[in-house]
């Protein structure tokens, strides 16, 4: 091979996987670790939609995205809404602290 064939290869490899790089995939996930059942929603930063969910006790639930923007979770607890931005590819747990149910960054795997 010559070096305008290597350069020609390089290019070629470059342009095509360089989508499939930027296509990649994170995901949201919330782990609820008290002993409720707890109905949250999700929305985009200045959204009016939520998309609803239910995660029980000891459960995870997980969403993946392509996109690198954070949400707003909002969960009813106890008359108190808890609203916390998070961002997608970090991992969160919602915990029992003094009576009330915050959000925290989940310890690494």
């Amino acid at each position: 091979m010559n070096g305008k064939t290597i350069a020609f290869v390089a290019i070629a490899w470059c342009t095509f996987t360089a989508p499939a790089a930027a296509q990649d995939t994170s995901q949201f996930l919330v782990r609820n670790a008290t002993d409720r059942v707890l109905t949250c929603g999700l929305r985009r930063t200045r959204g009016s939609m939520n998309d609803l969910f239910v995660v029980r006790p000891g459960s995870n639930w997980t969403q993946a995205t392509s996109e690198t923007t954070p949400r707003l979770l909002q969960c009813d607890v106890n008359r108190l809404p808890l609203q916390a931005r998070i961002h997608p590819g970090v991992d969160y747990v919602l915990v029992q602290e003094s009576g009330m149910v915050v959000l925290r960054v989940a310890a690494a795997r």
